[in-house]
């Protein structure tokens, strides 16, 4: 007995100290590690798009940079306010998570550092961090929380992000709170900041005339705000007397900008000195330089530097004036303000624009064309005089100017929000001329008129001469829960209980002659449109649902097979490699020839599925043979519900798979060549008191040359919207006479179709500035973009399967949980009786 406590005893001690061994050599082998590590390191990324890593392309445009021969390190100069808050507002005013982003954004640029060895400097602003950075231009942003200062609540203010300085030239990351977007905003900038310093150095003349303006204007906006009341002399007052006291507050500065009139005049005079006698030698050699100096209005909006000139002339006179209207001079010093601010706008645009390339886009076509029109179609002067002797006559006419007006800012909003502020300088281009070699690319976006013999030429002679061209195909208009025009005719305009329904549907065929423009390349678009009923992205589309003797009205989202999504890409091109999916609307099918002469290469960019349908001119041939109630056979047409029209597409025998994407290099062989040069069109003569038009030095005609044209069968859902479209065949006459509507019915379609696309604009915007960054030689952005855009749309099953996926969902797993318990039991079983039979 003795001795078997003793073997017992003994094995215990064995067993606590093999335990402390181990639990020695674990902590020993920790602390090697942990010291090796110092020295030797690695790290494996284990996501799909490797998102943690950078890109093979942000490390050669960062290398760019770093082993120019003879150029300065890269400095990074980041501020990062001491304390970040867990939670701040985003852009549109909903919650953002910023918990440790600091962290990985100095991760994200110590990343890029260790891959240029003493080349990159990374200095960390510690002192007056948020001053410095708001100088810097940086976006300061704020959370929920603030502070009482002096019986004021204030917001506090963060700031995260950075300066990039290279070579003299500087770009600001002005805001660094989305770790999804860091290599693609750091990659963007250090292109950016490269095309600067090489292109920068062509328009030094101006960028130095720009500036010196800028410098003369805030020095003379500084002068006129001098005067101003300064918030601490300012009384608390209440009351009537507190309603008084800002009107006396003006009174006694207006007083004071009067008796300092001359000192004024004196030190704003540089304005216009330096813009006489520096900066308008210069006007018409930059568009952004002339932007400056007369603004981005119509001929008779002149805004810029001549605005500011103009506005303290006038400014200058009311204050010299011996009755003093105070309101007036109020007014023309917070126009002072205003035009300062586009100035100092101006002038940045200008210094950033050698960083920037331009994309040109052909209008004129019923395409997209996302600029406003200086020509308006109804002129208010015109208006006016028209409008006097009929008071119903000029109701109409205000509508119709107020409608040219919300067309003119959303094409703005957009040009300014989908390009500009993304980096994309885009330029309106006039085909009928020349296409300048500072056209990066030049794209067609969904045209549906013909395109004109002379501007086929000069796209051919841009191609050959080494541009790029963008070809977004639009073979088909549909209308979905539109508004008809011909309803809106039939009511009459003077109807006093008008009503319009959002019930009209309908499919017809463009003008556009775009397939005879690519011909001549090789590149097949069919005059066909694609539906799919398996792969479909959604539309939104108005919805009632009735509840007893109530009846509710909304939206719904809809599968539409003509809204195809499409999953095959070449996934060897940097443009779509990324690409889980893209949803192509009322998309066109194409194919590519050889033709003799041109050494290109051929990449099928996007393909359809398998069980995707092409059909022949769906407006005027049927779809499909059916039987009608007497039994007869008849001629089915396209249906455009969309309950219908999936019944239909399940019912269609598939004939895909189709290339609805194609890019094509190389060297192509001129359209013309052989042919005689298409006339140009007469040149209108000159206003009275404007100088005769120069004459363009055309470049020598090419009969081949290499070039880059990329094709999509879809104008991607983005539907054109230009006054010229709104106000077709209306005229001032029409709208006196009632027909106001019509263009307002056009305009309102455009906001319908927009709405309903919604869905497939997440998908769609991204893929179009993949093909931008390609078009203006980036690609490496549209690389890295696509690491964080991954959109997974669900694919389309039947009743029966979604059944079994329900079913394995509610009784599979637990049944498989189960399975797995009976099973170690059973294992446990059999190592007892092992153990049993052993003893």
């Amino acid at each position: 007995m003795a001795s078997k406590q003793k073997s017992t005893g003994f094995a215990k001690s064995a067993r606590f100290a093999n335990t402390l061994i181990l639990l020695v050599a674990l902590v020993a082998v920790i602390i090697l590690v942990n010291v090796l590590s110092l020295y030797v390191f690695g790290r494996a990324d284990l996501t799909e798009n490797n998102i943690n890593s950078l890109s093979p392309q942000s490390i050669v445009s960062l290398q760019a940079l770093t082993e120019t021969e003879g150029a300065a390190p890269l400095e990074v100069r980041v501020y990062i306010s001491g304390t970040l808050p867990d939670v701040i507002k985003g852009e549109w005013g909903q919650e953002q998570i910023i918990r440790g982003v600091a962290q990985k954004f100095r991760d994200k640029l110590e990343e890029y550092q260790s891959h240029v060895e003493g080349r990159m400097e990374i200095v960390e602003v510690t002192a007056d961090t948020e001053k410095l950075a708001e100088e810097a231009g940086l976006s300061p942003f704020v959370a929920e929380e603030g502070t009482v200062k002096e019986g004021k609540f204030e917001m506090t203010r963060y700031v995260l992000g950075c300066t990039f300085h290279w070579e003299g030239e500087v770009e600001t990351y002005e805001r660094a709170t989305d770790p999804a977007f860091f290599e693609f905003e750091i990659t963007k900038r250090l292109l950016r900041l490269k095309d600067r310093v090489e292109n920068g150095r062509k328009i030094q003349h101006l960028t130095k005339a720009a500036e010196e303006l800028t410098e003369a204007v805030k020095a003379c906006d500084a002068e006129v705000h001098a005067f101003e009341m300064k918030e601490e002399e300012k009384q608390e007052v209440t009351g009537i007397e507190g309603l008084l006291k800002p009107i006396e507050n003006m009174e006694e500065e207006a007083e004071a900008l009067a008796k300092n009139r001359e000192v004024i005049a004196e030190k704003c005079a540089a304005v216009k000195e330096i813009h006489d006698t520096k900066a308008a030698q210069f006007e018409g050699h930059n568009r952004r330089f002339d932007s400056m100096l007369r603004g981005d209005g119509p001929d008779e909006r002149v805004g810029g530097v001549l605005a500011y000139i103009k506005t303290l002339e006038q400014f200058d006179q009311v204050l010299a004036a011996e009755k003093r209207n105070v309101q007036q001079v109020m007014q023309l010093k917070g126009l002072l303000n205003a035009v300062k601010e586009d100035i100092v706008s101006y002038n940045d645009m200008l210094r950033r624009s050698p960083g920037e390339r331009k994309i040109g886009f052909l209008c004129g076509h019923d395409e997209f064309c996302p600029f406003p029109n200086e020509k308006m179609p109804i002129d208010p002067q015109m208006a006016q005089m028209m409008g006097q002797q009929n008071p119903i006559h000029q109701r109409f006419l205000q509508v119709a100017m107020g409608i040219q007006d919300q067309v003119n800012q959303v094409l703005m909003g957009i040009g300014n929000g989908l390009f500009r502020q993304r980096d994309f300088e885009v330029e309106k281009v006039d085909a009928t001329k020349t296409i300048r070699e500072e056209i990066a690319a030049l794209i067609i976006f969904g045209a549906k008129e013909k395109i004109s013999e002379r501007e086929r030429y000069e796209i051919d002679q841009y191609l050959m001469r080494g541009g790029t061209v963008l070809v977004l195909a639009q073979n088909f208009d549909v209308s979905l829960a539109s508004f008809s025009e011909e309803a809106v005719k039939k009511m009459g305009p003077f109807n006093p209980n008008p009503r319009i329904s959002n019930d009209y549907y309908n499919i017809s065929k463009t003008s556009s002659n775009v397939d005879d423009v690519l011909a001549p390349y090789g590149v097949q678009l069919n005059a066909d449109l694609v539906i799919d009923a398996s792969d479909n992205n959604k539309v939104t589309l108005p919805h009632s649902v009735r509840r007893g003797q109530m009846v509710i009205r909304g939206t719904k989202d809809f599968n539409y097979p003509m809204l195809v999504y499409a999953k095959e890409f070449d996934r060897t091109n940097a443009v779509v490699r990324n690409l889980p999916g893209l949803t192509l609307p009322f998309v066109s099918t194409m194919e590519f020839t050889a033709l003799e002469g041109q050494e290109v290469e051929v990449s099928h960019l996007v393909t359809s599925g398998p069980q995707a349908v092409a059909l022949t001119d769906p407006t005027t041939l049927a779809v499909r043979k059916t039987t009608n109630e007497e039994g007869a056979e008849v001629d089915e047409m396209l249906k455009l519900l969309p309950p219908e029209l999936m019944e239909q597409a399940k019912a269609l025998a598939p004939n895909g798979p189709h290339t609805l994407g194609l890019m094509v290099t190389g060297t192509f062989v001129s359209a013309f060549k052989g042919k005689e040069e298409p006339a140009k069109p007469p040149v209108e003569p000159p206003k009275e008191g404007e100088p005769e038009p120069k004459e363009e030095k055309a470049p020598p005609r090419l009969d081949s040359g290499s070039g880059r044209l990329l094709v999509l069968g879809s104008s991607l859902g983005l539907p054109s919207l230009t006054l010229e479209g709104v106000f077709k065949d209306v005229s001032v006459q029409s709208i006196t006479q009632g027909e106001v509507m019509i263009p307002q019915v056009r305009f309102e379609n455009w906001k319908v179709k927009v709405n309903q696309f919604r869905r497939a604009f997440g998908e769609t915007i991204p893929a179009l500035f993949n093909v931008l960054d390609w078009a203006v030689q980036r690609s490496a952005l549209a690389e890295i973009r696509g690491k964080s855009n991954m959109f997974r749309a669900l694919s389309q099953i039947d009743e029966n399967k979604q059944k079994l996926v329900s079913y394995g969902a509610v009784a599979g797993l637990p049944f498989l949980f189960l399975l797995f318990g009976v099973g170690y039991w059973q294992l446990r079983l059999v190592r007892r009786r092992k153990l049993s039979r052993k003893k």
